[in-house]
């Protein structure tokens, strides 16, 4: 008996081969695991969430968030506007959030310094932006040719709405682990996309391993000065 695989719906009549209708369904899937991780976050009751716990040592008393000393103070104090070398230091060093947030206070409206909504928009613009590389992630950490791109918008989806990430987006002192997050997975889409790719020659192929190597380094770098946990990245492509 001979079997006849019709193709996807749709795609005969434009002229499309079945793998780029495919590619166009998985960005659609991705763009709308995007939206809803932005959504969720960008209601306005959740936009003009108060500032809570944390958020006045980092935020609110920090003084390059809120412009008392030059921005390069950053790389001087802690995560919390204390001095590395003070006794009363955290050691917590994540100058490129401090950075971030002063560039939210700037942002937002001057008339009202306690406004959170910038910063609050900020986190959920983050939060929707590695959603949308979470299918790149999960084709490139595990290679999958079949139902791969399916898997991956599932993935994004699941990321999208899991009830771990609230504390992540909602409370602005945990930007970090978004920016952490954004460059880990940037970091690694690089290498893997350099090192994976097959080479005719062997200069090619050192080539792409210098490139790899760096994207990886570099993503180590701006996710550690995000988090401390950016430092595992290179364990995650040696595994790799």
């Amino acid at each position: 008996l001979q079997t006849t695989v019709l193709p996807p719906r749709g795609s005969h009549r434009l002229g499309l081969p079945d793998s780029h209708f495919s590619s166009v369904l998985s960005m659609k899937a991705t763009a709308f695991a995007a939206a809803i991780a932005f959504l969720c976050f960008a209601t306005p009751r959740r936009l003009h969430g108060p500032f809570l716990y944390d958020d006045a040592a980092a935020i609110q008393r920090n003084p390059v968030v809120n412009g008392h000393v030059p921005l390069h103070a950053a790389m001087a104090l802690d995560f919390w506007g204390e001095e590395m070398s003070s006794p009363r230091s955290h050691k917590s060093f994540r100058p490129l959030v401090t950075l971030s947030f002063r560039l939210s206070r700037v942002l937002q409206w001057e008339s009202d310094g306690d406004s959170t909504f910038g910063f609050h928009l900020f986190n959920a613009g983050l939060h929707a932006f590695v959603t949308g590389m979470v299918p790149a992630f999960v084709n490139a950490a595990f290679g999958w040719r079949r139902g791969g791109r399916r898997a991956g918008a599932a993935a994004a989806l699941l990321f999208a709405l899991h009830p771990v990430h609230v504390e992540a987006v909602q409370n602005v002192v945990s930007r970090g682990e978004l920016m952490m997050a954004a460059f880990y997975l940037a970091g690694f889409l690089g290498y893997a996309h350099a090192v994976g790719t097959p080479q005719e020659t062997a200069s090619q192929a050192a080539a792409r391993s210098a490139v790899g190597l760096a994207s990886a380094l570099l993503g180590t770098l701006c996710a550690t000065l995000c988090k401390e946990t950016g430092v595992t990245l290179p364990l995650l492509c040696a595994a790799w």
